[in-house]
C-alpha cells in the first residue's frame, strides 16, 4: 500500500479519486462522496 500525506489523501477523497475506510464496531465502514457511491 503506498504512503501518502494526510493532505493528499483528503484531497483525493474530496475529488473522488480515493475511497476511505475506517474501523467501526462491529463492522468496518466505507465512505464515499454521494456521487461516487457506486465505487464501493
Amino acid at each position: 500500500m503506498p504512503s501518502v500525506s494526510i493532505a493528499d489523501f483528503v484531497e483525493q477523497v474530496r475529488t473522488g479519486t480515493a475511497l476511505a475506510s475506517f474501523p467501526t464496531a462491529p463492522v468496518p465502514a466505507l465512505a464515499a462522496r454521494p456521487d461516487q457511491g457506486d465505487r464501493i
